[in-house]
């Protein structure tokens, strides 16, 4: 089955075989990609971030999310609750992080 956008909403993660099938259970999907990548000024982008954490707190699949975003080494945006500076502490790179 291709995922598009008028179907994704009804997507059934349980039983779609793609390693990437989580995604269609998280708690940001729908929401504005801006509040997971803000690229506002100073306090703006700290409270986006703030605000993008609160929903991934609450997501059932925040651990895929987190991991993918491990695997992958993603650089930017905030995945699985934490942004790219708490990852890279995580993996142990604080001065990448710096």
């Amino acid at each position: 089955m291709n995922i598009t956008k008028e179907n994704a909403l009804s997507h059934d993660a349980q039983t779609d075989p793609s390693p990437l099938a989580w995604r269609f259970a998280a708690a940001c999907r729908g929401l504005e990609l801006e509040l997971f990548f803000s690229s506002r000024p100073g306090g703006a982008a700290r409270k986006d971030t703030r605000l993008a954490k609160g929903v991934c707190a609450g997501c059932p699949v925040r651990q895929q999310c987190l991991e993918w975003a491990l695997a992958t080494d993603t650089e930017f945006g905030v995945f699985g609750g934490l942004d790219q500076y708490e990852r890279q502490e995580l993996l142990g790179r604080p001065e990448a992080a710096a």
